[in-house]
């Protein structure tokens, strides 16, 4: 399930419902963020290509597979992004997307700069807050003319946990995947991070010429 635990954690899920329900009324915007400070170093996973380097590939996946679960099929209008010292992988990277029902997505996700980490879901009648996009523990509603209430889900162990007991269920159950976090969808993400680095023009000609 490509670690993607984070749709496993109850916080998530609980958020989930909420808007499948109706408690923020019709989505109308996205947005989601992911970024920490790490120290440039060619050789650590970030930044190394031969490892698959890049904050959108590491990082991004959650803010984009977080869109995806809401906004189902995405649209990548434009994408931009800043590149490491050396040139050969991003650093800081921001996706505009449009999701099923012209719903709009703002992404963003970086590898030497540390960001607050929210998502944000906005509806007509509201919105609503996860704490952290790639591991929420707490989920604010604001709904207008009301006070938020605010629902605090930890998780438990590091979090894992919850994906760990997905897999088993499934497993007793004889099946070869969890519909939360199915094949199709893993190769739903990698071909859209392939088109966000296409349309953001990820790979610089100093890159290029290395890599040829």
């Amino acid at each position: 399930m490509e670690a993607m635990w984070t749709r496993y954690l109850p916080a998530y899920r609980l958020a989930r419902d909420l808007v499948a329900d109706g408690m923020i009324g019709r989505l109308c915007s996205l947005s989601a963020e992911f970024g920490i400070s790490v120290p440039f170093d060619p050789d650590h996973r970030l930044f190394n290509t031969e490892l698959g380097g890049g904050a959108l590939l590491d990082l991004g996946v959650y803010p984009l597979a977080l869109a995806t679960d809401f906004l189902g099929e995405l649209t990548v209008v434009g994408a931009t992004r800043q590149l490491s010292p050396d040139r050969m992988v991003d650093t800081h990277t921001t996706v505009l997307a449009r999701g099923e029902g012209g719903v709009s997505a703002t992404l963003s996700c970086a590898s030497r700069s540390t960001m607050p980490g929210r998502a944000v879901l906005v509806g007509t009648e509201g919105w609503l807050e996860l704490d952290r996009t790639w591991a929420p523990t707490e989920v604010a509603v604001h709904r207008d003319g009301r006070e938020p209430e605010v629902f605090h889900r930890p998780y438990r162990g590091n979090g894992y946990v919850h994906e760990v007991e997905e897999v088993a269920r499934r497993v007793a159950e004889g099946r070869t995947q969890s519909p939360d976090m199915p094949w199709s969808e893993s190769l739903r993400l990698a071909r859209l991070m392939d088109l966000v680095r296409d349309v953001g023009g990820f790979v610089d000609e100093g890159a290029e010429a290395v890599a040829g």
